[in-house]
Parts: structure tokens; sequence; C-alpha cells
């Protein structure tokens, strides 16, 4: 493989969320009193969660926690229509675990991620979970990278941050690590590798052999 060790992002990058994270913060919000532009809101819930409620509740002179309390009621209910791992995750997470690689996740989400990647069965495949009950300081500061990094001593040539926004590209670029950006837009030039989809990750990625032309090698 062409990194033995992978460090993943979570929402937008390991799962398709942001549908759901979306209609959560509506609900939230219209608890509040506000009615948000739907396609808007689904914008900024791309930055973070945290953006969104900041935005809403200085806009809206909301208090914040109440906006925050109101969105972890209804994003705590899960709707498994509207979360699920992106295409062949499942086999590429698989394929490294099994061919002597590590996988890690590095998210600013809580302990919900826990429920999420058991539902698909998932979770046998990660070494550890990096989530928000660690008190790292927010990504793009590079604790939780260094944290794992120095706690299983990987080797930097042979790690690598893989993430849907820039500040997951920044945080592995302060870690000193090679970055992937996941993302259907090149959003930002700071990564080293770009991808629109995981129908090519093995080519890039996992499988060094010039003989092998077929670009689902590990998805058959």
């Amino acid at each position: 493989m062409k990194f033995k060790n992978f460090i993943w992002d979570f929402d937008g990058t390991l799962f398709d969320t942001y549908e759901f994270l979306t209609k959560s913060m509506q609900l939230a919000l219209r608890e509040n009193g506000i009615e948000p532009d739907y396609e808007h809101l689904k914008n900024l819930i791309h930055l973070s969660v945290s953006d969104v409620i900041s935005y809403y509740s200085m806009q809206y002179d909301v208090k914040r926690e109440s906006i925050s309390d109101s969105y972890k009621k209804f994003s705590h209910n899960f709707d498994f229509n509207l979360i699920k791992p992106f295409d062949n995750i499942s086999k590429i997470l698989k394929y490294i675990s099994e061919n002597d690689g590590q996988n890690f996740v590095y998210t600013h989400r809580g302990t919900s991620i826990d429920v999420m990647l058991d539902f698909y069965d998932l979770k046998k495949y990660f070494v550890e979970i990096v989530d928000s009950t660690y008190n790292f300081p927010r990504k793009p500061e590079p604790d939780g990278a260094n944290y794992l990094i120095e706690k299983y001593n990987l080797k930097i040539d042979e790690t690598i941050f893989i993430g849907d926004r820039e500040l997951d590209i920044l945080c592995g670029k302060n870690a000193s690590l090679k970055t992937c950006l996941f993302n259907k837009e090149k959003i930002t030039n700071e990564c080293d590798y770009f991808i629109d989809s995981f129908c090519n990750f093995d080519k890039m990625f996992l499988i060094e052999n010039e003989n092998i032309n077929n670009s689902s090698y590990i998805y058959s």
C-alpha cells in the first residue's frame, strides 16, 4: 500500500451525513422560532455545526445553548435512511485492516459515531476513534492527529489524513502528514491528493501493482 496508516474524518468523509445533519438543525432552529433557508443552512453545515449555531444565534438573538440543546435532541434521533457510509468505504476499510494497515478516526463528533459505526458493523476496522470527548482543540489544530502519531508511533511518510473540508486538510498539514481531500469540488489547493469519489481509491493508495488495470480491484 502507498500508505500504511489512514486517519479519517467522519462526517462527509466516511459517512454521508450532511442531509441528516441539515434536517436535524432545521428542526432545532424551528423549535427556537427560526425558519432557515434550507439551501443556505445546508451550505453552512458543511463548515461545522458550531458555526451554524453561532450564525443563527447572532442573527436572531437566540441563546446558543437553546439551539444547541434542541440540535442534540434531534441529531441523536438517528435516521439510517439518511446516514450511510459512502460507496466502497466498507470494502476500503476492510482491505486496509486485513493488509497490515491501520485505520483511525479524528472527528469533532461525540460518541454518537459509535452508534453509526456499530449499525454498519464498521467499528472493528478502526484502531482508535478520537472524538470530541478527548477535548482536543478543534481542527485545524493538529493535537488529535499528533496524539495518534505519538501513541502508535506512526511514521509520517506512511500516514495520510483524509477529510472533506479545508480544516481537515490544514489539520493534516499541521501534523506534517500527507493529505487527501474528498469533495465534489477542489475547495483548497493545500491537499496533496484530491478525489471526488472512492471508486479509484484502491488504485491511488492501496494496490501497488502496475499489472492491475482494474480500478475496482478490491470492490469486486
